[in-house]
């Protein structure tokens, strides 16, 4: 796991040292049949998500998730301006389906190219 060197505020990004080793997207474009590294990065995301790692989960409120929510359509209406009504119907059904819940580890964005193994 990587160290947060900073948090700018005013952009909402969290700055990280560099990740050592490969990123699992380069490791699956050279060898899609690689089910031993697939394993490991499986048990990782486990133990994060069950919180064996230690990490401090981040506490996203009610409110938070909701402004997420409301950030995210206003952003999807201005790039997709014909499908406005359709993103506000989903994003109204995600608002209500919301409730508080305790906090947990989250990574909110997993993705091939944000695991690296080493």
């Amino acid at each position: 796991m990587v160290r947060p060197l900073a948090y700018l505020s005013d952009l909402r990004t969290l700055v990280l040292e560099e990740a050592r080793g490969t990123a699992l997207q380069q490791i699956l474009l050279a060898d899609p049949e690689c089910s031993a590294q697939l394993q490991a990065v499986a048990r990782a995301v486990a133990a994060f998500n069950r919180g064996e790692l230690g990490v401090t989960p981040r506490v996203d409120s009610l409110a938070d998730q909701l402004d997420d929510v409301r950030r995210a359509a206003q952003l999807l209406q201005w790039a997709c301006p014909r499908a406005r009504r359709e993103v506000q119907a989903i994003s109204d059904a995600v608002a209500q389906g919301l409730e508080e819940v305790t906090p947990a580890p989250i990574h909110r964005d997993v993705k091939t190219d944000h695991v690296f193994l080493s």
